[in-house]
């Protein structure tokens, strides 16, 4: 902390660990007050009171400032008044920014609550405070941090809400009476809670012994998610023991409610005796029993059948049989297929048949089909039916497999022998024929007037603008309705493309300000596209702007083609090399990294910067409208209120995200620590991205290669013209050397 002391501290009134998640008696918080000197020893806020951003941690060492020794962190607006403030730490937010080197936003809420058990689990643990001194310099924490002692609610421990050691609780008792051992919230009277990752009863929750530990009774519940229980007796360096249910007389009932079982092993005996098992008598047995794993219900001799039915043993009507072979017949007892379902009377013609019918006695007669799922029998139901010619009774009438979704006899869906299927039409012209006519939804096949052999979407024969997919004269066609936009979106990335009812096309961006707009910067998994900053616009026939990539962003390409005809050109004059050279010699290259590493990355750049690039080659920058991240904090909303202090002005923009949409939204009113704007719904996570400006630069870095040909071009003239002076000299050197040898 910079220039602040802090004096007179009171710490009071800490919660048992959990207690607030154990009894609503405990508060979960920490009282504090203290008193804050500047380093003249001034109080702060003297005469007017000060909003002051105020860090509260909790530390298990008195300096150490590691992640590990970091057990809590919060921040709130402490309003201090000559000096003194009072506050209840755990009501706080949690802390942004990366004070000691890494982030604190996992040390606070809502990840970490002051009451947690592993904030006070330790003997030593110690407050450090760090006061906002009103500047942008760095605070630093307050020396020395406080220890943390005893306070008056640890008298409450006498009641016994827990038992354990280090922060562990092992035993919790709530005020309702509930006893919990491994679960600090037991639902029921006595609660048993713990981990046993399989379905082996090695690690059960409850263990039973005799005088003789190594004997058990092991009950437990798999606690991977399938719930399975298991009771097993076990002897340590054996196994598995007999499991002896009242082993001195009396029934078992499984289900039974409070009906007493009336077997051994009874099943659901409040409706009788469901199930139940018991010798076999004579020399053959048939069985109800698991073997291998399966569930068997058998006979002995594989010719006899499994029989259902009603009724006593002796006088059973049958339902259904399963026959030696492994036929199964309802209806009949002679089944001739692995399903025969039979009824050998009743009419069964028309839509108002049986539930399911596959074959009746009506030889020779109107055949009908029916799968019927049925409320009101008068009033409402569902059914899918075959009916032939005659069970229809019309001229002409084709056989037809319909599916209706009510009474109202309309066909849903209807399957016609000729392979066709209509949709919400009784006779399909088409393989798939939706609504057919001018509300057609979908269509495949040929249209003879226009020549379309696909068609999905809405069609009208006086309105060719309803949105559709379509074939036409051999053409792909995706169609909006007029005035309207076309998408190909990403759910939570934006749209991948849109094309807009104006003509202009946007990747990536929702509002194409050119015909083609790509927008979005990389990420660091590079999930984002490229930006053209210079868009594509086309005017009267002629290219006005070239393609221009913002070398800030990410495009990967095995070639880019720039139009560069003559023909589209008014050629003033070849460059000045020598005054490129010059302006090339004046341009800085900057090595940077990008304030946003969400969005664009961490990784180092080494390019320009594009207000140096202005004022030296003013035509190599262009402006547009974008964000900026100037704010980048988290803050909470409520009623449009953005609670973070900000040099934002009424009528500036800014960018605003949420969980599941981000916009950038009119700055309306100001207040002390806090900003409103018409953002309608309220969270604790809202992103504060930065203000919208006007004249955000991007640099044509096209241009700027292109000034680096021509000054290099100037460079190679420069070198030629000086390699033919070094030639000359060398051979006026030559003659001179041979002159001289002349002379000795």
């Amino acid at each position: 902390m910079k220039n602040i002391i802090l004096s007179i501290i009171a710490l009071c009134v800490l919660q048992s660990a959990q207690a607030q998640t154990i009894t609503s008696a405990v508060p979960g918080y920490i009282s504090y007050q203290g008193r804050a000197l500047d380093a003249t020893g001034a109080v702060v806020g003297a005469g007017t009171p000060v909003n002051r951003t105020v860090t509260f941690r909790v530390w298990d060492h008195a300096t150490n400032v590691l992640a590990t020794d970091l057990l809590y962190s919060e921040q709130q607006t402490v309003t201090i008044s000559d000096g003194e403030f009072s506050v209840l730490i755990g009501q706080g937010v949690a802390t942004v920014g990366s004070t000691f080197g890494y982030t604190e936003a996992g040390k606070g809420l809502p990840t970490v609550k002051i009451s947690d058990v592993g904030v006070f689990g330790g003997a030593s643990r110690y407050l450090g405070v760090t006061i906002d001194d009103g500047t942008a310099a760095v605070d630093n924490e307050i020396t020395p941090r406080q220890q943390i002692v005893s306070s008056a609610f640890a008298i409450r421990a006498k009641f016994a809400e827990q038992l354990g050691s280090n922060g562990n609780t092992a035993l919790t008792a709530l005020d309702t009476g509930n006893i919990g051992i491994g679960n600090t919230n037991p639902p029921a009277l006595f609660t048993i809670t713990g981990a046993n990752t399989s379905t082996s009863t090695s690690t059960p929750q409850l263990l039973i012994t005799a005088d003789d530990i190594t004997e058990r009774l092991r009950l437990g519940v798999d606690s991977t998610g399938t719930g399975t229980g298991f009771i097993q007796a076990f002897k340590e360096g054996t196994g598995a023991q007999n499991l002896l249910l009242n082993p001195n007389g009396g029934n078992v009932g499984i289900g039974t409610g409070a009906t007493p079982p009336v077997a051994p092993l009874s099943f659901g005996a409040t409706l009788g005796e469901k199930i139940s098992l018991y010798p076999g008598i004579g020399t053959t047995c048939s069985g109800l029993g698991v073997q291998a794993g399966q569930l068997q219900i058998h006979t002995e001799n594989s010719s006899n059948a499994i029989t259902f039915g009603t009724g006593s043993s002796a006088n059973m009507t049958e339902l259904m049989r399963i026959a030696g072979g492994g036929n199964v017949g309802i209806g009949t007892m002679s089944p001739l297929g692995k399903l025969h379902l039979y009824e050998a009377t009743g009419s069964v013609a028309g839509i108002n048949s049986g539930s399911l019918i596959l074959e009746h006695g009506n030889a020779g007669g109107a055949s009908s089909i029916t799968f019927r799922s049925c409320g009101n029998i008068t009033t409402d139901y569902a059914s899918i039916q075959y009916q032939d010619a005659s069970t229809l009774g019309g001229a002409g009438e084709a056989s037809k497999l319909i599916i209706s979704a009510q009474n109202d006899f309309n066909d849903d869906i209807c399957l016609m022998p000729s392979g066709n299927v209509g949709i919400g039409t009784t006779a399909p012209a088409y393989k798939v024929d939706v609504a057919s006519g001018d509300a057609a939804g979908i269509r495949l096949g040929p249209n003879v007037s226009y020549g379309e052999s696909l068609l999905l979407g809405g069609w009208n024969s006086s309105d060719f603008s309803a949105p559709r997919i379509q074939t036409s004269n051999g053409n792909l066609h995706l169609d909006a309705k007029s005035g309207h936009n076309l998408y190909l979106n990403n759910y939570h990335n934006g749209p991948v493309l849109l094309a807009l009812g104006g003509g202009n096309v946007g990747i990536g961006t929702y509002l194409p300000a050119a015909r083609l707009d790509v927008s979005g910067g990389p990420s660091a998994s590079g999930a984002y596209g490229a930006w053209l900053a210079s868009n594509i616009s086309y005017n009267g026939g002629y290219w006005v702007n070239n393609l221009g990539i913002n070398t800030d962003s990410w495009m990967r390409a095995a070639g880019l083609i720039t139009l560069s005809d003559a023909r589209i050109k008014d050629i003033k004059n070849v460059s000045d090399g020598g005054a490129d050279l010059a302006t090339l010699m004046k341009i800085e290259v900057t090595d940077y990294v990008y304030k946003d590493v969400v969005v664009l990355g961490n990784r180092p750049q080494k390019k320009v910067i594009a207000q140096q690039v202005e004022k030296i080659y003013p035509q190599a920058v262009s402006r547009s409208t974008d964000v900026v991240p100037d704010v980048f904090k988290m803050a909470v909303v409520k009623d449009g209120w953005v609670e973070l202090a900000s040099d934002l002005k009424v009528g500036e923009r800014v960018k605003l995200i949420g969980d599941k949409k981000q916009s950038v939204h009119e700055v309306l009113e100001l207040r002390k620590g806090g900003f409103r704007t018409d953002w309608k719904e309220d969270t604790d996570k809202l992103f504060v991205y930065g203000r919208e400006v006007k004249d955000f630069r991007s640099v044509d870095y096209d241009a700027i290669a292109m000034l680096n040909v021509s000054a290099t071009q100037q460079l190679a003239k420069q070198l030629k013209e000086k390699d033919a002076k070094i030639a000359a000299l060398d051979a006026r050197l030559a003659a001179l050397e041979k002159l001289l040898n002349k002379a000795r």
